[in-house]
């Protein structure tokens, strides 16, 4: 009899599970774009539900829609005087509660709505006060995006202008410009590197991403014309923002995949107060591609890292809002000779190498806005680490090793930010800022010539310096239609005392039919690493120098002007023409030299430089885009451009990065299965193909005659490598059942595994001209679980 009741209740549970429907709970903030007080009485609603799921916000601003059926859903959100907002294709599953963070802009007039959907669903940027050339990517769309692996670095890849270095690296080519010429920054303030396995100094990107899609909220990406906030970047802008864990509800996910694991918790600190902890932890190793037979290295010490990430949020009604954030990682990769003579094809099979790669960043953040409700303070602290070594060794003919060479940079930075922003009005608005920076390093580099005791001592600094920054901004809403967005960047380099001033000026102007004209110009700088500085010759009498000690700043001048057309609320055409002058460029001060920074993506140089050299890119973009409704989007970026440069010796050249075009495709469609609509299958594919690097020709006969490579100097920089082409396809599958959810997903880049060319030398040991290969394919299989309770 109780096998029986226990067998009734059991097919009982499972009728109700399979009868009910399944729902989540949709919660949030509404609050003043500009001060970021909360707006009382906001109405916030589902418009399709049946009966109407609404709420209106509370004395903090914040609302709660309750049973809201999983799948895509679209929240309006109103209040008087203000912008309506809406939010569309927002993903609601059983795993994770939503919760949003609305900001809504104070309206000059009354607006019809259907601008605004467009407005805000694309164009709108966190920080409020971007011109041109600047995207939000939000959360969504940073893991949509085909070949992306969670990494905002990868998605940025498919934005006009902007295009890989090769398969290895996230490392951005933007507009023609050098990787080393990009600012990260996270929670408002700047970082190191947040990549694992950088390759060098001035490395602005890596094999994988610290900060993953997992634990970011919206944030921006800008190509050129920055905003009078942004300093020390001359190429683009990552601004990046943690998102703040759940408030009321402990939440857990774990996912396992074929590189490793990861585990992420999130909730209140206590149920007194509105506090919540967010913290994220992955542990990696390509080992099981390696057994697979896929190569994602040239090297048989197979990659590993670890890292994590949290952001603790700690508010006070007295006090403001105090947040604790931050991240750390590290990695190792490494090759080993070949002991066996008789495999030795070329010198590379003989190396012996080893990197190590450690980095961290603690922030203290606090928020507090002021009783006028149209000012707030935003004040950032903090500290950061890195420590980088890279050791090389060359095993001889007796099966012994040699040194050739080692290196240990270790950087120690702390940094202050403090941003006051007002509103004066609808009208006005200003926002000044200071940045100090404690720079410290500990570098060591030396190279080994015949043999360990004939050793060449190329770096060996420890120190402190600094570096001062201050900026204002004016926005100008110089009528319902037209913005200007006006300001100055200071930045002083304590170092060599190099000081720069940067006016900056933005301008945009909505005409009729959903038609906006935008223009923006600026100037910019960024200074080099300090090992950049610190490296030392030695002169015929045995005395050391440091020739590049008080080398200037590297500037650029900006000029953007844009045209974005709504074809229909879900559709833009959109196209931006630039043109960017380099100048201060470092160079080798010899004047038949044709060495320029500006083909550098990483390394430094003892050679003396000036700041002599110059370089010019200019070009013309376009973008067709089809947002995410109806379950399905498509995005067509095409760019067309010029990378010139001038060294020493006065001639203009291509640098290595003009390709004169980049192409990308993106689509994807989801399909809702299930009886109650309950779970979603989805499909994403992107196509990039672009023009190869550039390098100068090999000379065979030349090269076969001195055994080593011999290039064409008299064609300098004219050859392109094979164009570079890469298809990337992902499907997942996405399961929701009562208390938790789960996804299964499987990522492609390279599905064609395309053997793309990197580079070309010449092989004395077979006398031809043997090619360096990118990246294959890769496929990356993911399973991730998520609950709450």
């Amino acid at each position: 009899m109780k096998r029986l009741v226990l067998l009734i209740g059991l097919l009982s549970l499972i009728i109700h599970s399979y009868s009910q429907t399944f729902t989540q709970t949709i919660k949030g903030r509404v609050i003043d774009e500009d001060s970021k007080r909360s707006l009382i009485g906001a109405n916030v609603f589902i418009p399709e539900s049946e009966p109407l799921i609404a709420a209106v916000t509370d004395t903090n601003g914040m609302f709660r829609l309750l049973n809201v059926s999983v799948g895509r859903q679209t929240i309006h959100v109103s209040y008087v005087g203000y912008e309506p907002f809406i939010a569309t294709d927002i993903l609601v599953s059983t795993g994770k509660e939503v919760v949003l963070n609305i900001e809504l802009k104070e309206s000059l007039i009354n607006v019809k709505e259907v601008s605004i959907i467009a407005r805000k669903q694309t164009q709108s940027t966190v920080n409020t006060m971007t011109s041109v050339s600047a995207r939000m990517f939000s959360v969504e769309e940073s893991k949509r995006y085909a070949g992306g692996f969670y990494d905002p670095a990868r998605m940025a890849e498919s934005f006009a202008g902007v295009s890989p270095t090769g398969g290895e690296s996230n490392e951005l080519v933007i507009r023609g410009n050098s990787p080393r010429g990009l600012l990260w920054r996270l929670e408002g303030i700047e970082i190191p590197n947040p990549n694992h396995f950088r390759d060098g100094e001035g490395d602005s990107g890596g094999g994988v991403n610290i900060i993953t899609s997992n634990v970011i909220t919206n944030s921006d990406f800008m190509t050129g014309a920055f905003p009078a906030e942004y300093g020390n970047a001359v190429s683009g802008v990552f601004d990046i923002h943690l998102r703040q864990g759940n408030t009321e509800r402990h939440e857990f996910g774990f996912q396992a995949s074929v590189v490793g694991t990861e585990f992420a918790a999130e909730g209140p600190l206590t149920k007194k107060h509105n506090g919540s902890y967010l913290l994220n932890y992955r542990f990696a190793s390509f080992s099981i591609l390696e057994k697979a037979g896929i190569s994602v290295s040239n090297n048989d010490i197979i990659p590993s890292f670890q890292d994590f990430v949290f952001n603790i949020n700690m508010p006070s009604e007295r006090m403001g809002k105090f947040s604790l954030f931050g991240f750390g990682g590290f990695s190792t990769a490494g090759n080993k000779a070949e002991m066996d003579s008789t495999k030795w094809i070329n010198s590379y099979d003989r190396y012996d190498e080893l990197e190590k790669h450690k980095t961290g960043v603690i922030g203290l953040k606090h928020f507090k806005s002021f009783p006028d409700q149209k000012t707030y303070l935003k004040t950032v602290l903090s500290a950061s680490y890195e420590c980088n070594t890279f050791d090389r060794a060359y095993i001889q003919n007796d099966l012994q090793f040699s040194n050739i060479f080692n290196e240990k940079l270790i950087y120690t930075n702390y940094r202050f930010y403090s941003m006051l922003h007002h509103k004066f009005n609808p009208r006005n608005r200003v926002r000044a800022g200071i940045i100090g920076s404690l720079l410290g390093y500990n570098t060591m580099m030396i190279f080994y010539r015949d043999d360990p005791e004939n050793e060449y001592l190329y770096l060996n600094s420890t120190g402190k310096t600094g570096m001062l920054q201050s900026y204002a901004q004016w926005q100008i809403q110089l009528s319902d239609r037209t913005e200007l967005n006006t300001g100055f960047h200071m930045m002083d380099f304590l170092l060599n005392s190099n000081f720069t001033f940067e006016p900056r000026l933005g301008f945009k102007w909505k005409l009729k039919g959903n038609q906006t004209l935008t223009m923006g110009v600026g100037v910019h700088s960024r200074h080099e690493p300090i090992s950049f500085y610190m490296a030392e010759l030695k002169q015929e009498d045995g005395s050391v120098t440091q020739p590049n000690r008080n080398l200037g700043l590297t500037k650029a001048w900006h000029n953007v002007i844009g045209y974005d057309i709504f074809i229909k609320p879900d559709f833009h055409i959109k196209t931006e023409a630039y043109y960017q002058h380099l100048f201060n460029i470092p160079i080798d001060d010899d004047p038949v030299s044709r060495e320029s920074i500006l083909n550098y993506n990483v390394g430094i140089t003892h050679v003396p430089q000036s700041n002599e050299g110059t370089g010019n890119n200019y070009g013309l973009e376009i973008t067709m885009e089809k947002f995410f409704t109806e379950n399905y989007y498509f995005m067509i970026t095409g760019s067309l451009y010029e990378s010139k440069y001038k060294p020493a010796d006065g001639h203009t050249y291509n640098t290595l990065y003009n390709g004169n075009y980049i192409a990308n495709f993106l689509a994807g469609k989801e399909i809702i299965l299930g009886k109650r609509d309950q779970n979603l299958i989805g499909f994403n594919t992107r196509l990039l193909l672009k023009g190869g690097n550039r390098t100068t020709p090999i000379l065979l006969e030349e090269s076969i005659n001195a055994g080593y490579t011999v290039r064409d100097m008299d064609r300098w920089m004219e050859k392109k490598v094979t164009d570079f082409f890469r298809w990337d396809a992902g499907a997942y599958f996405r399961n929701n059942r009562p208390a938790f959810s789960w996804i299964v997903s499987l990522d492609i880049q390279n599905v064609t595994n395309r053997q793309n060319i990197y580079n070309s030398y010449y092989n004395p040991g077979e006398q031809n001209i043997q090619y360096i290969y990118l990246l294959g394919i890769i496929p990356i299989l993911n399973f991730r679980i998520e609950f709450g309770h």
